[in-house]
């Protein structure tokens, strides 16, 4: 099973080198010793910045910072870009497809808890970045749980640009829970995905029953989230009911990998 961490950030706290150290445990997953093969990886700073952007270079200087932290695990980490839709977009959707031809980016990560803006209201200051992707045959990871952030602001989005991949990270859950509507509008959509960190474990369960292997991705928010602790959350789904589905081997390597690596096109 080839585990891909869908979800974690860097910065100079906890650069590249911390992550791969973290990444390697060894730790056991289904009775095996192992290591998170994979990621993708986002700048920190990239998206927490509530500031608009001084001039188009900030977003190459976010970029390059980050590119000069992979290039050092060119086979193992996978870069993510983060764009404020309000600031720059023309530029950055330049930037965002030549990052993708030339440097192997391989998804587009948006906020709207913090760069303040509602996926459902505001179609028409996303509807290039989604056209975009859909294109380029890249997912969407969104942000949700947080107010401006509900699994509910994303379905008439995903309805619309029903070409574009989107992810919705953190399971509908931060300080509140909205997992069930996550789990929801997955169902509902088939370009519309979940991402595991931050889920409680009752609902990891009720999304395996209700939408399969299929539609999960694992991802740690590292480091706010301790990796291996978000990886064995997922295991657990391979015990016997009632704690957990009985889940087979190949079902949970989509989940902690398999689904992620198809959609970002992630060579395993």
């Amino acid at each position: 099973m080839i585990i891909i961490d869908a979800n974690p950030k860097i910065s100079e706290s906890f650069d590249a080198d911390a992550l791969i150290d973290h990444m390697n445990g060894p730790i056991l997953i289904g009775g095996n010793l192992t290591r998170i093969e994979k990621a993708l990886v986002l700048s920190r700073p990239s998206f927490m910045d509530r500031k608009p952007p001084s001039s188009p270079q900030d977003y190459d200087k976010q970029f390059d910072w980050l590119m000069q932290q992979l290039d050092k695990y060119p086979e193992r980490l996978f870069p993510v870009m983060s764009i404020n839709p309000s600031f720059e977009q023309e530029y950055a959707l330049v930037l965002l497809q030549k990052l993708v031809r030339e440097k192997g980016l391989r998804a587009l990560k948006l906020h709207p808890n913090l760069h303040n803006f509602r996926a459902n209201d505001d179609v028409k200051l996303l509807a290039p970045m989604l056209e975009a992707c859909s294109k380029l045959n890249i997912p969407v990871l969104i942000h949700t749980g947080d107010p401006f952030s509900e699994p509910s602001r994303v379905e008439p989005v995903a309805q619309a640009y029903s070409d574009t991949t989107f992810v919705m990270l953190h399971f509908g859950t931060q300080t509140v829970s909205f997992a069930v509507d996550a789990i929801a509008v997955s169902k509902r959509n088939d370009n519309v995905y979940l991402e595991t960190s931050q889920a409680m474990y009752a609902r990891l369960k009720e999304a395996g029953r209700v939408l399969g292997a299929d539609k999960l991705i694992f991802g740690s928010d590292a480091p706010v989230n301790d990796i291996w602790a978000q990886a064995m959350l997922v295991s657990a789904l391979q015990h016997k009911p009632p704690l957990g589905l009985g889940m087979n081997e190949e079902d949970l390597a989509k989940i902690m990998g398999g689904n992620i690596a198809k959609l970002a096109h992630i060579p395993t």
